[in-house]
């Protein structure tokens, strides 16, 4: 893996255009912050790139999502009558409520707040979710290990063609090649993306809204 430093543009073009190939390019950032996050963030004890991946094995994202829901419901207000149900929301309210969030049609490095240079990293990999194995963020460790990002991604790679683009801070941004195209669909995956980071869900029925037929994904961690 080698950091290097382009324009906005270039990056953004760089970062979609490697999508199917095995030299892939990740978004990082602005350059004078994250040379130092990284630095600070990988840790000398972490296990190799192989290690992470052959844990894969072992893993299934049925049961990772079932232990983080059974999480869920015991530290994130599932109690005293307020229920998943409750949760979801209503999917007409959100159609006609639909806001305006993160991960509707672009990527966050497009926005005017980010400006000049961004810092890149090339991966070489075989898969596009073994991405995750160069990257030791603490940020993520909440509840899912590094091994657990991974058989997610590599279930969403599987499912909807996703691929993950920006790593930037606390955040993730994916380019989806095929995204949900039902209601049924897209609430399923709204489901798997607050049991994957729940942060970004306030209602169940306005993420699936703003995940149908959307061709990215964004995701952040407080």
């Amino acid at each position: 893996m080698r950091f290097f430093t382009v324009s906005v543009d270039e990056a953004v073009d760089k970062a979609l255009s490697s999508i199917g190939q095995n030299s892939r390019f990740l978004i990082c950032g602005d350059p004078a912050l994250e040379n130092v996050y990284l630095t600070e963030e990988f840790d000398d004890g972490r296990p190799s790139v192989a290690e992470t991946l052959s844990s894969l094995k072992q893993l299934r994202p049925k049961d990772l999502l079932e232990e983080s829901k059974a999480y869920a419901k015991q530290f994130r207000g599932f109690s005293e009558g307020y229920t998943f149900q409750d949760f979801q929301g209503d999917w007409e309210t959100a159609k006609r409520q639909r806001r305006v969030i993160r991960h509707g049609t672009q990527f966050s490095v497009n926005r005017p707040s980010c400006l000049g240079n961004v810092l890149m990293a090339e991966i070489e990999v075989e898969n596009p979710w073994e991405m995750l194995a160069h990257f030791q963020y603490r940020i993520w460790y909440e509840s899912w290990f590094l091994p657990d990002h991974c058989s997610m991604w590599r279930h969403w790679f599987e499912t909807y063609d996703a691929h993950i683009v920006s790593i930037t801070g606390s955040t993730l941004e994916a380019r989806v090649l095929n995204p949900p195209t039902t209601k049924q669909q897209a609430i399923q995956l709204a489901w798997e993306h607050y049991y994957y980071c729940s942060d970004i869900v306030d209602v169940i029925a306005e993420r699936a809204v703003s995940l149908l037929n959307s061709h990215c994904w964004s995701f952040w961690w407080d």
